[in-house]
This record gives structure tokens, C-alpha cells and sequence, in this order.
């Protein structure tokens, strides 16, 4: 069976009770995991997990805290000995068949055996780039690579070697270089020999406030990100001479890539 967890502030009590009306309404077992706030418990985890991030001078305490909250679920993967975890955010919408990917992990296990892999499971509605991977679909849903940045760390499924493998990067990056989980997954860490990332389309989950943006659960953490993405200086990823080099030389397949982006549904 699927380990599910929900991140979610115990008094999110609206948040909470949309995530028991979604897993309920299919019958999908899940667990609620107190987010991680602003709080000595957060500085605990920080000294001990990734104790750069106290230099981080961008990311705001909220986003810091949603950071740690999907490192220690990982890191609660890794010490439990489970095979793979799925992670959730609590404003998530589940899509068609959900249970048939959420109970059930016979599906999981024949087509992904011993990957170290990151399978997105929602979708954010915009353009990225997606590449076949062979592997045969599922209930009327592709296994695609995806091969561009995305946004969105809201539904995933991470196998434990996947996290093995994130967690010894992550800990190589500077101060400046950590950013939120999304940011780090999709633009930092899926150049990873022997990662894979992959995205399910069409797309099992979506936000409730990409669904919905006039009215959707709005939390304090997207507020937050919301100001440093308008009021803060762009974080430029740090490139080696020799990066910048093959930045230059891949420009022609660059606009070829972006041409060919694609939008993943949700169903």
C-alpha cells in the first residue's frame, strides 16, 4: 500500500478538511504531517539536516519551513525503510481515478522496480517540456520525462534512492544556491546521473488555487512567495565557466525545446 502524506498546519482546519472530503470520497488512506513552522522546532531541524539554510538571506521563514517539512518526510522515508512515500499539499484536488494510483502500488512497482525517480503527479498548467520514456501507461495516463523547469511541488511520488540521491546534492549547495523544494527539484537536481524525473499526464492532481485562482485556498506560505517573487532580486543559478559555455553552445536547442512545449491536462 502507498504511503500518503498531507503536509498541512494543524490549524488549517478548512485546508484539512478539504484534503478528508478528497482521500474520503475515494476511499484512499493518507496521514496528515504537521507542517513545519517558524518555530524552534523548524531551527532544530534546520541545525540538523541542512544547517546552510540559516544563511539563505531570501527565502522568507514560511518558505524555509515548507522546505524542511518535505525534507523531513523524506528523510521519515529513508529511516522507516520504505520503498517510495507520496506527498502531498493540502490545497491538492485528486482527478479521476485517483484511488487506482493511490492504494495500490503493484503499478508502481512494475513499472519503476528500483528507480531512483520523482513522479509528478499534478499539474500547474503550464508550458514545459515532456519526453516518451517507453513506459507503458497506466489507466489511460502517460509516464513522460520531464525536461524543463515546472513549479509546483503539491503531489509526487519519490522512491527511497531517489531521495538518497537529492539529499547528498542538496547538501553540497551553497547558501545561495538552496531555494524552495520546487525550485531545487525542477531547476537544480534533475541533472542528477541516474535521477530520473518523470511527469504523469494527463496529470492526477492540481492545486486548488491553480484550479480555482479567484477563489481558490490561498495559505500565508503562497502570500509569501508571491512578494519575494515580485519585490526580490531573481536568483540567477551559479554557472561554471564551463556551463556557461554549453548555455551558449545548446541555445539553438533551446528554441527548438520551447516551440515544442506542451501544457499537461488534469483529468
Amino acid at each position: 500500500m502507498l504511503h500518503n502524506y498531507v503536509i498541512s498546519l494543524p490549524q488549517a482546519e478548512e485546508r484539512r478538511q478539504h484534503i478528508r472530503n478528497e482521500f474520503d470520497a475515494k476511499n484512499i488512506p493518507f496521514k496528515f504531517f504537521d507542517a513545519l513552522q517558524p518555530s524552534l522546532e523548524l531551527q532544530q531541524h534546520i541545525v540538523k539536516m541542512l544547517p546552510r539554510l540559516q544563511d539563505e538571506p531570501n527565502m522568507t521563514d514560511g518558505e524555509k519551513a515548507c522546505l524542511m517539512s518535505h525534507l523531513v518526510l523524506w528523510r521519515k522515508c529513508l529511516e522507516e525503510n520504505l520503498p517510495y512515500i507520496a506527498i502531498f499539499e493540502d490545497d491538492i484536488v485528486l482527478g479521476s481515478q485517483a484511488e487506482k494510483f493511490l492504494i495500490d502500488t503493484l503499478w508502481l512497482e512494475q513499472r519503476f522496480a528500483n528507480d531512483a525517480y520523482f513522479l509528478c503527479l499534478e499539474t500547474v498548467l503550464r508550458l514545459i517540456n515532456l519526453k516518451s520514456t517507453g513506459i507503458q501507461e497506466y489507466q489511460g495516463r502517460q509516464f513522460k520525462f520531464l525536461e524543463s523547469s515546472n513549479s509546483g511541488c503539491g503531489a509526487y511520488i519519490i522512491s527511497n534512492q531517489a531521495i538518497r540521491l537529492l539529499l547528498q546534492k542538496i547538501h553540497t549547495l551553497s547558501a545561495y544556491d538552496l531555494n524552495p523544494v520546487d525550485v531545487l527539484v525542477y531547476d537544480y537536481l534533475n541533472n542528477i546521473p541516474k535521477f530520473s524525473l518523470y511527469q504523469l499526464t494527463p496529470a492526477l492532481c492540481i492545486q486548488d488555487s491553480v484550479l480555482n485562482k479567484q477563489k481558490g485556498l490561498v495559505s500565508q506560505l503562497e502570500k509569501d512567495r508571491f512578494f519575494n517573487f515580485n519585490n526580490l532580486p531573481k536568483k540567477k543559478k551559479r554557472k561554471k565557466f564551463s556551463e556557461r559555455i554549453q548555455h551558449v553552445l545548446l541555445k539553438p536547442i533551446r528554441m527548438i525545446k520551447k516551440v515544442q512545449r506542451q501544457r499537461v491536462l488534469f483529468l
